[in-house]
């Protein structure tokens, strides 16, 4: 596991938490089908049952390492150090590459490794907007190069 998934892998679970149920991540209500139905995803499995603390640990960490796969190729992302690319990760793996792709602006300033002004980008986005106190936590890291 690269410096900058470990760092990703722990920091985020503390941030978002931990549920074993299908939920609505803008809500974070519950979602089921239940009475009329299940909802199911893959080969028949049951989401309303949940899945167990291994099945979480190892899909978290599946789709973090896909998201990390995507990012490495890119040159602002492979030049910056783990922590900033924590960064990445978390924006990528919640978002999805493609959106985070259109931070142009603040791709353009972590490139030059101006993080004062990627930082600056990052909190003038929708995204921020949105979710402030995430945002503004991941423009901090940005801009200090540590998650502490």
């Amino acid at each position: 596991m690269s410096e900058a998934l470990d760092i990703f892998t722990k920091r985020v679970p503390v941030e978002e938490g931990v549920r074993y149920y299908a939920y609505n991540d803008a809500t974070g209500k519950s979602v089921t089908l239940k009475p009329n139905g299940n909802l199911s995803i893959g080969i028949g499995v049951n989401l309303e049952i949940g899945l167990d603390p291994i099945e979480v640990s190892w899909l978290f960490l599946h789709r973090a390492e896909l998201v990390e796969e995507q990012l490495l190729p890119l040159t602002w992302y492979s030049s910056s150090d783990p922590v900033r690319q924590s960064v990445a990760l978390d924006m990528g793996f919640n978002m999805g590459v493609e959106t985070l792709m259109k931070f142009t602006q603040m791709i353009a300033a972590w490139g030059a490794q101006n993080w004062q002004l990627a930082g600056a980008q990052l909190l003038a986005s929708k995204a921020a907007r949105e979710d402030q106190e995430r945002y503004e936590k991941l423009a901090s890291i940005l801009v200090s190069g540590s998650d502490t």
